[in-house]
C-alpha cells in the first residue's frame, strides 16, 4: 500500500502446516505436527531518487522434527523411547522475531552502491549440536553398549545483533571493486549443555557465543575486463579476498578455528554464450 508518493508498506503473512515422521527399524514410528504463521511487515521510504530507506519485522521458523542417531537400526529400542519420553530425540522448532533498517543508497553518478543495515534478531529454540552415548545392539560393540553420537539439543533462547555493509564501485570502465562487511555478535541467553556438565559439573552456558557463526566477516573483490576481438568476447582478471574472524565450534565455547584470511584469483575469457577461465583458490596456502 502506497503512503503518499514516497513511502511503501508491504504486510505479508504464511501459514504452514509440517508433519515430521520418523521411524526406526525396531517399529518405533514418532509423528507430530507443527503448525506456524509467519508475518512481515515492511515500510519503504524514497527519500530521494538515490537514497531508499526501510525498516521490516518479520518472523521466520524452521520446523521441528526428531533426530536419526536415535531411529538407527543398531540402536537399543528402550534407548529409543526414552529419548523420545524425556525430548533428546525431538527437535523443537525454531522461531525467530528479525527487526531490521537499513538504507540503500547510490553516488557518484550511480557508479558507487553503498547499503547498510542493522538487525536484531530475538531467537527460540536455536538447534545446537550436542553429544550424547547412545546404546547400540551389534556385534562389534556388545549389547547395549554406549556409543557417543552427535544429536541436536534446543537452546532456550538467544539473540544476535549485527550490521551488514556492502559497496560496489565502478572505479573504471573496466575495472569493478566491491566491499562487504558484516557484524554478527551472537548470545546464547538460556542454554543448557550436557557436554558442559560433564567437563566442569555445570551445564550452564548462558552468555556463551553461538558456535559457528563468525564474529567478523570481510569479502572484497577486484575484476578488470576488456574486450577481445570484434565479436563482444572479453577477458577478465579477479582477484578475491575473504576474512573469517575466529570461530567456537560448540556452545560450550572451549574449541575454535582460528581466523581465516583466503586469497583467490582467476583468469578467463567470455562472451555472451560461454566462458572459460583458470582459478587458484587459496593462493597463499
Amino acid at each position: 500500500y502506497d503512503l503518499g508518493e514516497d513511502v511503501t508498506v508491504a504486510v505479508e503473512g504464511r501459514y504452514a502446516k509440517d508433519s515430521p515422521v520418523q521411524r526406526a527399524p525396531s517399529g518405533i514410528t514418532a509423528t507430530t505436527n507443527y503448525y506456524s504463521f509467519t508475518p512481515r511487515v515492511t515500510v519503504s521510504w524514497q527519500a530521494a531518487d538515490d537514497l531508499n530507506v526501510y525498516g521490516l519485522v518479520a518472523k521466520g521458523n524452521k520446523p521441528g522434527g526428531f533426530f536419526f542417531a536415535f531411529f538407527d537400526a543398531p540402536v537399543v529400542p528402550a534407548a529409543t523411547l526414552a529419548a523420545l519420553a524425556d525430548g533428546r530425540a525431538i527437535i523443537k522448532e525454531e522461531n525467530a522475531w528479525t527487526y531490521e533498517v537499513g538504507a540503500k543508497t547510490q553516488w557518484l553518478d550511480r557508479r558507487l552502491t553503498a547499503n547498510v543495515a542493522v538487525y536484531y534478531i530475538d531467537w527460540k529454540n536455536q538447534a545446537i549440536n550436542e553429544v550424547a552415548d547412545i546404546p547400540w545392539d551389534c556385534p562389534d560393540t556388545g549389547l547395549g553398549r554406549p556409543i557417543p553420537m552427535n544429536f541436536i539439543k534446543n537452546a532456550g533462547k538467544s539473540r544476535v545483533t549485527g550490521t551488514e555493509i556492502e559497496m560496489t564501485l565502478a572505479a573504471t570502465d573496466n575495472l569493478m571493486l566491491t566491499l562487504n562487511y558484516g557484524l554478527q555478535d551472537t548470545k546464547l541467553l538460556q542454554y543448557n549443555s550436557l557436554t558442559l556438565l560433564a567437563l566442569t559439573g555445570d551445564g550452564d552456558a548462558s552468555g556463551n557465543e553461538a558456535p559457528r557463526v563468525p564474529k567478523n566477516t570481510v569479502t572484497a573483490s577486484a575484476t578488470y575486463r576488456r574486450g577481445l576481438g570484434d565479436r563482444g568476447a572479453e577477458w577478465f582478471l579477479r582477484s578475491d579476498y575473504v576474512y573469517n574472524s575466529a570461530t567456537w565450534l560448540d556452545a560450550e565455547n572451549k574449541a575454535y578455528v582460528g581466523d581465516l584470511n583466503l586469497v583467490s584469483g582467476r583468469f578467463g575469457l567470455e562472451t555472451s554464450s560461454w566462458t572459460a577461465s583458470l582459478y587458484v583458490d587459496n593462493i597463499f596456502n
